[in-house]
């Protein structure tokens, strides 16, 4: 089967994306060079929209239609490698995510500088999260920006997990269950859902989390 892809960063309100053409990351996940010149995007967004308006949603849905196409042939073994976007920035997400979470209850981080006596190169610089706006070029967030990325974050997990959630049910409903095998694999902060049913695959290693 051809190979889906889905917009790695994908805004839905206009305040959130530039005026016209891309901005930075936008630019970055194109390939394309010199972009520091470019406009920043917006570090989250919390749009009144359906799970499939964003990418994660889509990817769900053909996931769930390739699950759909391999139980009309029963006698053939499939393989899925499912790879959700989120919650990697842009922390963007259905606001019915972000509504599962009250801000103010989140607790900032106390200590805003390297712990004394570290390694001048062990603090990270934030060179990616610095390429969006409202965030600091330099120096740490305040504390309302820190809950709202704290905030942020959980909205996108959340908002990942239901969309694992309908492809597990739906794995579930068509009644490959109780034969396929499943590995989530999370690679940095993005996550992949590894499965497949008919094949004998041997194992180096217990994986995270995984379901037969």
């Amino acid at each position: 089967m051809p190979h889906f892809s889905a917009k790695s960063i994908a805004y839905l309100l206009p305040e959130s994306r530039a005026n016209q053409g891309l901005t930075r990351e936008e630019a970055l996940f194109a390939n394309e060079t010199d972009v520091g010149k470019l406009p920043r995007g917006a570090a989250f967004e919390s749009a009144d929209v359906p799970d499939t308006a964003y990418p994660d949603g889509k990817i769900a849905d053909e996931a769930i239609r390739r699950l759909r196409a391999a139980k009309n042939q029963p006698t053939e073994p499939f393989f899925l490698a499912v790879g959700f976007l989120k919650p990697h920035l842009p922390f963007c997400a259905p606001k019915k995510y972000w509504d599962l979470y009250d801000r103010s209850s989140f607790t900032v981080p106390s200590l805003r500088t390297p712990p004394e006596g570290a390694p001048p190169y062990a603090p990270s610089g934030w060179g990616e999260l610095r390429q969006y706006s409202d965030i600091p070029q330099t120096g740490p967030l305040n504390d309302e920006q820190a809950r709202t990325m704290i905030h942020g974050y959980h909205a996108a997990v959340s908002y990942m997990d239901a969309q694992l959630g309908r492809l597990l049910d739906e794995l579930d409903r068509l009644g490959f269950g109780s034969n396929t095998i499943i590995v989530l694999w999370a690679i940095t902060v993005g996550t992949w859902a590894i499965m497949g049913c008919g094949a004998s695959t041997p194992t180096t290693r217990k994986p995270p989390a995984s379901r037969c």
